[in-house]
């Protein structure tokens, strides 16, 4: 996987800085902890209805339908965290002397590039363990994201990001240097 990131590289390039995301920061990013308790409410009553249809002899439509419910309760509880953690095995960053490279996806591998140099806003969110957040543009109110979650990456247009980094003010730091190099 590595190799396919730096064969995206010119031969003049040089990589300053490379790694992945920490994984239990990239698990439980963003707002995350804020939607588990929505998750739980929805599991358990989707389950409560899909009981009480089973036991009172429902029709089938019903089951069907509370079925639906009950497996995305499944997945929005349980199922988002595997895909997570899917997306973080194959996810890979590269910092070099001109330009921020992002490589994920499972079957579909994409490479995302940002040109340093041309970039207007770049944004660290520090937390105090020193593991951050470092986002290439303007993030805005409404863009957050949160993983295992399709498409939502997509959905929202989000800014290229370097999500979940040790030392990210270290890094914030080589980037700023690459930028303004005086």
């Amino acid at each position: 996987m590595e190799n396919q990131i730096k064969n995206q590289l010119s031969p003049d390039e040089k990589i300053v800085w490379e790694g992945k995301p920490d994984k239990k920061s990239f698990l439980f990013m963003g707002p995350s902890w804020f939607i588990i308790p929505f998750t739980f409410l929805w599991f358990g009553f989707a389950l409560f209805w899909e009981i009480t249809a089973w036991t009172s002899g429902a029709p089938v439509f019903f089951l069907l339908f509370g079925g639906l419910f009950v497996a995305m309760g499944f997945y929005i509880t349980i199922g988002r965290f595997f895909v997570a953690s899917r997306e973080y095995d194959h996810l890979y960053y590269i910092l070099t002397d001109k330009r921020a490279v992002i490589q994920q996806g499972i079957s579909n591998i994409e490479f995302q590039s940002v040109d340093l140099k041309k970039l207007s806003d770049i944004e660290l969110h520090l937390k105090s363990s020193g593991k951050g957040d470092i986002i290439f543009g303007s993030k805005g109110m409404m863009n957050f994201y949160i993983p295992g979650w399709p498409m939502m990456r997509k959905f929202y247009a989000l800014p290229p990001a370097f999500y979940g980094i040790d030392n990210a003010q270290d890094l914030y730091k080589k980037i700023s240097i690459i930028r303004n190099p005086s």
